[in-house]
């Protein structure tokens, strides 16, 4: 990792019964084991699991809890979890609508997850391909897609991929033409090769076709492979990786893959992660692999490749009788300004400050 950024690394895969939550709690275990301070937040909306897997009773303050504004911070409703250096954000699932938390409250979360402090933070993707779960996704600097041999997990998987990367893309837009733009062409079948979308884009917006290129570039995928019966089901994740590069132009590699294992059926049903029983077993070595392979992001760097320039665009821009210049000029032509008078509080590091908004945009 460079400097003091967090490593965020989300797992997701697009199907339910593939093992993410497994896979998420168990590499959080081998971030902890290389001493890495680890915190795993289970964003399975309206299906959270994590605590039970790692045996927490009473988990305390959840993601609902923010929502609802009875704590401030995300780390009020960090807990432990018995493993060394592991600490755990329960999510919400019984709650009536906790799986639909809103556009707005989803901004909220993310801003929250990214502000957590920890070595690493490894986010516990839900199921499908709805907004909020590319979203959350999206959100991190490493996304590990967990995969089975089975057929509909493939299918799944490439599905949930794609949806994620168009997701990714869409979210570059700068304006609403952009975005016009975008769900013009982007709706193509499931086997449309991203090519074209990409020759479109080049065509009407050069600048945003260099922003969907630059995203692909830098997508930072890799696959987990799970429940394995023998090493020659290897290459169905090999072939699925090329399908990735073949029709989305994406560099997926397998980052490892773990047996069909009782071992770790029965794990659950003793409610402790097989890492913490078994730290020199093979599901142990090959996660800690993994885990070694993902800190070595730049996190920095990544983050900065995936950042968006400021449209090349005059750098003077008039609202009404006034004139704005520079950075701020970036600002106010990305879309129209309007007018409030709101008041509110804002969350800079640990301190929050009274603020006033003079104008929004949409």
């Amino acid at each position: 990792m460079s400097g003091r950024e967090s490593l965020t690394v989300a797992v997701g895969g697009g199907k339910g019964g593939v093992g993410k939550s497994l896979v998420s709690a168990n590499l959080a275990i081998a971030f902890g084991q290389l001493g890495l301070h680890t915190i795993v937040v289970d964003a399975d909306l309206g299906g959270a699991n994590l605590h039970t897997l790692f045996g927490v009773e009473k988990p305390g303050p959840t993601l609902q809890a923010l929502f609802d504004r009875q704590i401030h911070s995300l780390e009020q409703a960090v807990v432990p979890t018995g493993a060394e250096r592991v600490h755990l954000v329960p999510g919400s699932g019984a709650r009536l609508g906790a799986a639909n938390p809103g556009h707005q409250r989803k901004l909220k979360l993310i801003r929250h997850i990214r502000a957590l402090e920890a070595d690493v933070v490894v986010v516990d993707c839900g199921a499908g391909t709805g907004f909020d779960v590319l979203d959350f996704f999206d959100m991190a600097d490493c996304r590990v897609l967990v995969v089975t041999p089975q057929l509909t997990s493939v299918h799944n998987a490439y599905a949930f991929l794609k949806s994620a990367l168009y997701r990714s893309i869409r979210q570059a837009a700068v304006d609403g033409e952009e975005r016009k733009l975008f769900e013009r062409v982007a709706h193509g079948p499931e086997t449309e090769r991203v090519e074209r979308l990409l020759r479109v884009l080049q065509t009407e917006a050069p600048d945003y076709a260099e922003a969907a290129r630059r995203t692909i570039e830098h997508f930072g995928a890799g696959m987990i492979g799970n429940q394995l019966d023998s090493t020659r089901q290897v290459a169905v994740f090999e072939r699925l990786a090329r399908l990735f590069a073949d029709f989305l132009g994406l560099k997926v590699p397998l980052l490892g893959w773990l047996p069909l294992s009782g071992r770790m059926h029965r794990s659950v049903g003793r409610r402790r992660p097989l890492l913490l029983d078994d730290p020199q077993g093979p599901e142990a070595r090959m996660l800690r692999r993994v885990a070694e392979r993902l800190v070595q992001t730049d996190v920095r760097a990544v983050r900065q490749a995936r950042r968006r320039p400021a449209p090349k665009r005059p750098d003077v821009v008039t609202r009404g009788s006034e004139e704005a210049t520079g950075p701020i000029a970036n600002v106010l032509r990305r879309a129209p300004r309007h007018e409030v008078a709101w008041r509110g509080r804002m969350r800079l590091g640990r301190q929050e400050v009274e603020v006033r908004y003079l104008n929004v945009s949409e």
